[in-house]
């Protein structure tokens, strides 16, 4: 078979467009994600597809809140996190205890039997923190971590750890 110089350059570009098409890059870290640890859940990492943008909730203590919930893999539970911070500046907000309060986490596990567990701020001593790190025209950004007690019998205690969040604005 003889090639010629218009052969070569065609086989050529077809090697290095599908070259192209063909990188292996690692994959990205999840923007959306928490680990819980308590009440029957031992560090159970989830990756949350997407958070619900925030919505101004209260215009007269300004202040805004968004939700991320998952499935959890290996129960088929589902779990959902609100989280309530004020304003639209970037800071370290300490969670408060009563579900009124412009800084506000509530987390909500609905078992696959149907059964609905709610764990809010202990009410005298909320313990948590969100971290708004970016809150502008294309969206926030931050961290969350604390431990939220069972809202039933205030006993029952479930760690958030290593919270991170990513939302865009629309």
């Amino acid at each position: 078979m003889k090639w010629t110089s218009q052969s070569l350059l065609a086989l050529a570009s077809i090697l290095i467009l599908a070259s192209c098409g063909q990188t292996t890059e690692p994959s990205a870290p999840p923007t959306n994600a928490f680990a819980l640890d308590g009440d029957g859940f031992q560090n159970v990492n989830l990756a949350i597809p997407a958070v619900y943008v925030p919505v101004l909730v209260d215009t007269s203590k300004r202040t805004n809140e968004f939700l991320m919930g998952t499935e959890v893999p290996s129960t088929k539970d589902s779990v959902f996190l609100l989280i309530r911070f004020p304003g639209k500046t970037p800071g370290a907000f300490a969670w408060g205890g009563g579900k009124l309060d412009v800084t506000y986490t509530k987390l909500t596990l609905k078992r696959e039997s149907g059964q609905r567990v709610e764990y809010i701020p202990f009410p005298n001593n909320p313990q948590g923190t969100t971290v708004i790190t970016q809150y502008d025209s294309t969206g926030i950004r931050g961290t969350f971590t604390g431990e939220l007690a069972n809202s039933s019998n205030g006993t029952v205690r479930v760690q958030i750890k290593n919270g991170i969040f990513q939302a865009r604005l629309q």
